[in-house]
């Protein structure tokens, strides 16, 4: 049960979402956007989210959108994990997607609502599109912006008041280069990860992205050197990585940092010896 009353809007337009956070805004009161809005319900219910409207912007046509435009693949916010991972578009996309819960959460849980999580760290879908160069088409009341995601997403999303994401693109480029996903939790494969890693091939580099292992999703390119330099040994390249890990690695519940560490090491050299990189 939501404890709390709130009225619910379901605007066609994303000019006619952002008025009505506008409106709400105006009235002082605090307006969220929802698109699968597994997170809204699940933690309404636990009393750490309330909010006096709820904007869904399932009807906005732009934020469905999952297909190629010329050079780049548009991949919509309020489109699901499960249509993201079934449509097979982009594989790396898809295996992180196919990663997240399990199936029937799957069905509700976006990608729009996954990056943009406000009460969990992992987001998980966060990494593709830092390793891939992406774009992100915002729309906010100034109109449509079109920036870098780097830009709007440091560790978390970052966005101007009553703006919201569209849609995320990235780069066809991309598609054909090997990849690798690996997902370790401390029991069954749909707990939240102890250590997710992402790696991308990138002509005479590896690219790769975390979640899990600190408290929110990054990438590190100076950890990409360490595992791309080939001159030394694999064990070598994975020590330093660890050693030289720029954050500090979570030490909770679910696991302990020297723990977490010892996982990541294992992921490490898996990763690498899949993708030939050994």
């Amino acid at each position: 049960m939501i404890a709390f009353d709130f009225v619910y809007s379901r605007p066609t337009t994303a000019s006619e979402a952002v008025a009505l956070h506008e409106h709400a805004a105006a009235q002082g009161q605090h307006a969220l956007y929802y698109g699968g809005g597994t997170e809204i319900i699940t933690f309404s219910r636990m009393g750490k989210i309330a909010a006096d409207a709820i904007i869904d912007i399932k009807d906005v046509p732009e934020c469905h959108v999952l297909g190629v435009d010329g050079e780049e693949i548009i991949i919509g916010a309020a489109v699901t994990l499960n249509q993201l991972a079934d449509s097979d578009i982009f594989p790396l996309c898809g295996e992180t997607a196919r990663a997240i819960a399990d199936r029937t959460a799957r069905n509700k849980i976006t990608v729009g609502g996954n990056v943009g999580s406000r009460q969990l760290m992992y987001r998980e879908m966060a990494l593709p599109f830092l390793l891939c160069d992406s774009r992100v088409k915002l729309f906010g009341p100034q109109g449509a912006r079109l920036l870098p995601f780097t830009d709007v997403f440091h560790h978390a999303l970052n966005l101007e008041p009553c703006e919201f994401i569209t849609q995320f693109l990235v780069p066809r480029s991309f598609v054909a280069n090997a990849f690798a996903h690996l997902k370790k939790t401390k029991q069954s494969s749909v707990n939240y990860p102890l250590v997710t890693v992402l790696a991308l091939e990138d002509t005479d580099s590896i690219r790769m992205a975390f979640s899990g292992v600190c408290a929110f999703p990054f990438r590190d390119e100076q950890l990409e050197d360490l595992v791309s330099n080939r001159t030394q040994p694999l064990r070598e390249r994975v020590t330093q990585v660890i050693e030289q890990f720029p954050h500090a690695v979570l030490h909770d519940l679910e696991g302990s940092a020297d723990y977490r560490k010892f996982v990541l090491q294992l992921a490490l050299e898996e990763i690498l010896e899949r993708m030939g990189w050994a």
